[in-house]
């Protein structure tokens, strides 16, 4: 965001989380009975905010699910976990989720993998994401916008995914030969984080 490296940046934070919290708390981690369909959309955004924000209650339930298992975490939040325990975890987080990937029986959930794997805060981690998404051989073409989308949350992120980019091109153009819409935004989540015209 534009205030991320701003000396009012914890405050903000810390004023955001507070606002989002409570609807965590509400809400719980689990689907119910009588939820409505906002209320399914509401939990997921509340604790990917939450999250998102420094809300360590939320970031340590969020851990504690993932280490217990796909099995314990709620259908509907299972992604925000996945992006939590990659961005707040160890580095075996990121190992996990390629595994996650692989074995996933549904489509569904290897994209939810893909989505999270680039989450981490270590730009190496980031890099390897864009390696194994772009470079390797197991993703598919068209699942390859999710590479650049999920290293691109950040500033760093944003400088990996674009010099990767760069670096990449021509695999990039080979690999999306058969659609220019799906380049277009390859290109567009490697460069939308940049703050100024530098």
């Amino acid at each position: 965001t534009i205030w991320e490296n701003q000396p009012c940046s914890d405050s903000i934070r810390k004023f955001a989380a507070d606002l989002v919290s409570p609807t965590v708390k509400r809400l719980g981690w689990d689907s119910k009975k009588d939820d409505s369909d906002l209320d399914k959309l509401l939990r997921v955004l509340a604790i990917s905010n939450a999250s998102k924000y420094g809300d360590k209650d939320v970031i340590n339930e969020a851990l504690k699910r993932f280490e217990q298992g796909r099995e314990s975490i709620d259908a509907d939040i299972r992604r925000t976990v996945y992006k939590i325990a990659v961005q707040h975890g160890p580095e075996e987080n990121f190992e996990k989720m390629k595994e996650i990937f692989r074995s996933a029986p549904m489509h569904a959930e290897k994209l939810q993998a893909l989505s999270a794997m680039g989450a981490s805060k270590d730009p190496s981690l980031k890099l390897k994401t864009l390696e194994f998404v772009v470079l390797g051989d197991e993703v598919r073409s068209q699942d390859i916008v999710y590479g650049p989308s999920s290293v691109n949350n950040s500033l760093e992120g944003t400088e990996v995914a674009w010099n990767f980019l760069k670096e990449n091109w021509e695999t990039y153009k080979t690999k999306l030969a058969g659609s220019g819409y799906l380049l277009a935004r390859c290109i567009q989540y490697s460069s939308s984080g940049f703050l100024s015209e530098e």
